[in-house]
């Protein structure tokens, strides 16, 4: 932030920034504030949008206590305040519901800037509140019947109003998402719901362990390394879905004939019981190729040439779970891109077996989310996770649960009164750690927690559970579902707003409000009828076939410089100026192009050649920073413009000439030429390297580049109709010029 007091930064930004915008302000940490600050005071129209209601982000940093000072200073800092007093989202009864319990809940905020306005109409008498009473022993009992309740939504013929049309239709998986306090909650949930024939889709770890992925890593692993035989039996048992006992006896009547462990399987020996497997020899034939692919190619080539799409969408007949399965392998697919760009931002070589390390990595991290496509699926989540999203049912889990506090926990708190010209003043990070283990109640912690410090931690958490309750409430566009544990209907967290005082005892139809009525239904659940009925012979599914034959294609473009080297041999040595010393320069590839570059340079206009400094500047633009190189590079560019001069007398000379030609087979020879001379009856090619061979080894020089000058002088001659009589290799490095005579091909 010390650059904005540069002047000629906050100069500039004074002249250029004409409107600053800031969304979800409530989040904001007191570093961010600081920076918006300062940039508000620069720019023309600064606009901040957020609701301090909404903000539940605490544990990253955030801090209410600073919007709300900002606030109150805006009349000194010339801005002032709008509130926005409608819902757009929710149905009338729901705005109601969440009016009457927030109106007068939030510490230092007036019901006037809490208490919404709704402008939908409400949707007939449908219930708007649903009381779900969870029956079970255990969580997982308590799952089932969550389950069983939101299959009931799909079968009673709920109804809910279409976003974009208006008018009510039937309810959809995708309508519904199910909130919860922790992360453990949501993979549980959403695992109890997939058994019980319930689509779910959730953001949580876990991608890497889903069968599809298990079996394409297997196959990656495969490919790396021909010995992994654990990679070889994960792909039979997932890609056919074949029991072990079947393999496994086929694995031993291999091994007893004496037949090579690695390649069972893999078709590469013939005779014998065990067929290739159609997966392992398609690995085998990418095995040949597999040192010079790229991650990124090795997966997309695994994905393709092993069907392994085909395959994951053969284990099942339910369309939407199909479609997550091939966004898990497209997820594959990405990360691999990920993790070239990390190597590539590390200065790290990318390998395939890099690559897998790196998925292990990432799973130990609980970095490996599940994609979450747009299939007809439950979302489940967090009640954290859900800020900014709706949905037209949303149900609430965990209602019931404690208020945990920060007071061990690292905070950002201030020694004095907030300036809000200097947000950062005074503050410091107070950290007490946990000193008693996994101990719970201990007598010195309650003292602790009794102490004003405590105290104020505790209602500062108080106020941020309020706020979570207010977000995960006003998620619900028609119908807002309450997910009680039978076993504890009430508790602390929804009873910061008295929730749990709102609930009849007895069941009624609806809940009578001093602002109107919420049209309400309590249901008793348990896990005994959650499947959903599924349709007679499943989903209608389809996927292309693989040819068995695939054969390889020629690349579209070829370069002349990755021609194969020819015969070829030295019939002519021209010397010109001084052997270069440039031994000490590591870069070599920079070397030539700061060489290219400056010849290009000098003799694109013979008559004006560039000085001392202009060589200097295009090295160091190369990356090659040596000045002592410019004068002797300087002089060896005078050397070889005299020897041309005096070899061929009023040269037209061609420097950097691009060229093209179309191949019988379809392909397209694209290059371009060092240097072309145009003589009365033809062309002389000359092609500049910066090796710094000596005598001994310019026969082998030659012929390693052959390939290379006879495909432009191919191009030359097809594009001209003229002969190219001489072809040359530029050794400004060793200072010699080389002609070249290539033998024509057998």
């Amino acid at each position: 932030m010390d650059v904005l007091d540069i002047p000629f930064v906050a100069e500039t930004f004074a002249a250029e920034l004409d409107l600053l915008m800031v969304d979800e302000f409530q989040d904001t940490s007191p570093i961010q504030l600081a920076l918006f600050l300062k940039l508000a005071a620069l720019a023309r129209q600064a606009v901040w949008v957020g609701d301090v209601k909404q903000a539940i982000y605490g544990f990253r940093g955030s801090d209410t206590a600073l919007m709300k000072a900002v606030v109150a200073a805006l009349p000194d800092l010339g801005g002032c305040k709008s509130v926005l007093p409608n819902s757009w989202r929710s149905r009338p009864a729901l705005v109601g519901l969440v009016n009457h319990l927030f109106a007068n809940g939030f510490d230092g905020l007036p019901p006037e800037e809490v208490v919404l306005r709704p402008t939908r109409e409400e949707p007939g008498d449908s219930p708007a509140l649903l009381d779900w009473v969870l029956e079970g022993r255990n969580k997982d009992q308590m799952a089932e019947a969550l389950a069983s309740g939101i299959a009931g939504l799909m079968t009673d013929g709920t109804q809910v109003t279409d976003r974009e049309t208006k008018a009510l239709r039937p309810l959809r998986l995708s309508d519904i998402a199910i909130l919860l306090r922790a992360n453990e909650s949501v993979k549980d949930v959403a695992a109890t719901l997939r058994l019980r024939g319930i689509a779910s889709s959730t953001a949580q770890p876990g991608l890497l362990a889903q069968p599809e992925l298990v079996l394409a890593q297997a196959c990656l692993r495969r490919l790396a390394d021909p010995y992994d035989t654990v990679a070889t039996a994960e792909i039979l048992s997932l890609a056919d879905c074949e029991e072990p006992e079947t393999w496994l006896a086929d694995r031993m009547a291999w091994v007893e004939r004496g037949a090579p462990a690695a390649e069972w399987k893999e078709g590469a020996r013939e005779g014998g019981d065990a067929a290739p497997h159609p997966i392992l020899a398609a690995i085998r034939t990418l095995r040949d190729q597999g040192t010079l692919l790229t991650p990124r190619e090795a997966v997309e080539l695994v994905l393709t040439r092993c069907d392994l799409a085909r395959r994951v969408v053969q284990w099942q007949q339910d369309a939407g779970r199909a479609k997550l399965r091939l966004a898990n392998l497209d997820r594959l697919a990405e990360l691999a891109v990920e993790y070239e760009d990390e190597c590539q931002a590390s200065h790290e070589a990318g390998t395939l077996s890099g690559f897998l390390l790196w998925l292990q990595d990432l799973t130990a991290g609980g970095l490996d989310t599940l994609p979450q496509p747009g299939v007809d699926a439950v979302s489940v989540m967090t009640h954290h996770g859900a800020k900014g999203l709706e949905w037209p049912v949303v149900v609430l889990c965990d209602l019931a649960g404690d208020i945990k506090d920060r007071l061990w926990d690292i905070q950002a708190e201030s020694r004095s009164g907030f300036d809000v010209h200097r947000p950062l003043h005074d503050r410091f990070l107070r950290y007490w750690p946990w000193p008693f283990g996994a101990l719970q109640k201990v007598a010195l912690a309650e003292e602790i927690a009794a102490s004003a410090t405590g105290v104020a931690a505790y209602a500062e958490a108080v106020e941020e559970h309020k706020r979570l309750l207010y977000v995960s409430m006003t998620r619900a566009r028609d119908v807002l579902v309450l997910a009680r544990n039978g076993k504890k209907l009430v508790g602390p967290w929804m009873s910061t707003v008295s929730l749990d005082n709102l609930l009849p005892a007895e069941d009624l139809p609806e809940l009578v409000l001093p602002g109107g009525r919420v049209p309400y239904r309590r249901n008793r659940l348990d896990g005994s009828s959650a499947n959903l009925p599924r349709p007679a012979g499943g989903d209608d599914l389809a996927w292309f076939l693989q040819s068995p034959h695939i054969h390889p294609r020629l690349p579209l473009t070829v370069s002349p410089s990755a021609s194969a080297a020819l015969s070829a041999t030295v019939v002519e040595t021209a010397p010109f100026g001084a052997r270069l010393d440039t031994g000490d320069v590591a870069d070599r590839s920079a070397l030539g192009d700061a060489i290219h570059a400056c010849l290009a340079a000098d003799l694109a206009c013979p008559a004006q050649p560039i000085t001392v400094d202009a060589v200097q500047g295009i090295a160091a633009r190369m990356g090659i920073n040596r000045p002592a190189l410019a004068g002797p590079l300087h002089g060896q560019l005078a050397a070889i413009r005299q020897w041309l001069g005096s070899r061929w007398p009023d040269m037209e000379a061609i420097v950097e000439l691009p060229m093209t030609r179309l191949l019988d087979n379809g392909q397209r020879v694209a290059g371009r030429s060092d240097l072309l001379i145009r003589t009365p009856t033809g062309w002389v090619l000359l092609d500049h390297k910066s090796s710094p061979a000596g005598s001994a080894q310019w026969a082998a020089l030659a012929s390693s580049y052959a390939g290379q000058l006879a495909a432009y002088k191919e191009v030359i001659e097809a594009a001209s109709g003229l002969p190219v009589e001489e072809v040359w290799l530029v050794l400004p490095v060793a200072g010699v010029g080389l002609r070249v005579e290539i033998q024509p091909m057998a």
